[in-house]
């Protein structure tokens, strides 16, 4: 699998799902993932839908960039580590990585704040807050 760094490969060649997401439009896409996934969690969570939707948020937004993100910088790292490839390979999938690890982490932070909007335009906060309150009269 990693016995070419460049378009000799299928995987890793350029225009493939793994070059892509290590783009920094990605980032613009991957903010249209996140926040229908946060506003899909919340609902489930307020719901009785909770484990499907929460699959489906987790399998569209975060797990292809981690994996992306895991899969190029351990190839980015093999690639160092043999000197047979030049710093170029390295320096393209360390970025893509890299990327890819930036994506995760803006996913799972849209996810969290289109959840917490959620709650708040479904009013939910409301009544966690009158359920504590009362909870101390009790």
């Amino acid at each position: 699998l990693m016995d070419e760094p460049y378009d000799n490969q299928l995987a890793f060649g350029d225009n493939t799902q793994i070059s892509s997401r290590g783009e920094w439009v990605a980032l613009a896409w991957g903010a249209g993932i996140a926040g229908p996934s946060g506003v899909g969690v919340a609902l489930g969570v307020s719901s009785d839908q909770v484990s499907a939707l929460i699959g489906v948020a987790i399998s569209a937004a975060l797990l292809p960039p981690i994996v992306n993100s895991g899969l190029c910088l351990a190839s980015a790292m093999v690639y160092w580590i043999n000197p047979k490839y030049q710093n170029d390979a390295v320096q393209k999938w360390w970025t893509i990585g890299y990327i890819s690890m930036l994506l995760f982490l803006m996913n799972w932070a849209l996810i969290f704040v289109f959840g917490i909007a959620t709650f708040r335009a479904k009013k939910l906060h409301q009544s966690a807050n009158e359920q504590h309150k009362m909870a101390k009269y009790n």
